[in-house]
């Protein structure tokens, strides 16, 4: 397998989640069926290859247990609050943050807390990006 493959294909997924989820939201789903069914296949998912890889054989109920607790921690409630922000966010906003997820995952690791020059800087965008849509692009028919 080229080694640029599993990347690319974490690129796409990472990258399409605010379009997919805010798509998901906009056709009439609600963001707890959008969560609980994101959830559900990745579980799904996760059953079928641990029996099929034997890697993960040797886990014990406790292991399983602690990975299931640490993912609905650290994975479903932080989705499900990203979904309910995509409500009402622009999904451009929501896929800024989603990006910067990992940048300040090592900010954190190397730094420490959020720091003030990253919360204006991060602010500047946002008002940016809210200011520019009002703003008429020539040859561009914006409708809102």
């Amino acid at each position: 397998m080229n080694p640029w493959t599993p990347l690319v294909l974490a690129m796409l997924g990472w990258g399409s989640a605010a379009v997919l989820t805010r798509a998901a939201l906009t056709s009439g789903v609600s963001s707890f069926t959008v969560v609980a069914t994101r959830f559900g296949i990745a579980s799904i998912t996760l059953v079928l290859v641990s029996r099929g890889w034997a890697r993960f054989r040797p886990l014990g109920r406790r292991q399983w247990t602690r990975g299931a607790l640490l993912g609905v921690i650290a994975l479903i409630a932080p989705n499900t609050l990203f979904t309910l922000g995509l409500e009402d966010l622009p999904v451009n906003i929501g896929g800024l943050l989603i990006a910067l997820i990992p940048i300040a995952t090592v900010g954190a690791a190397i730094g420490g807390a959020l720091t003030r020059r990253f919360a204006l800087e991060l602010g500047g965008v946002i008002l940016t990006e809210r200011s520019s849509r009002h703003v008429p692009v020539p040859g561009a028919d914006i409708a809102e």
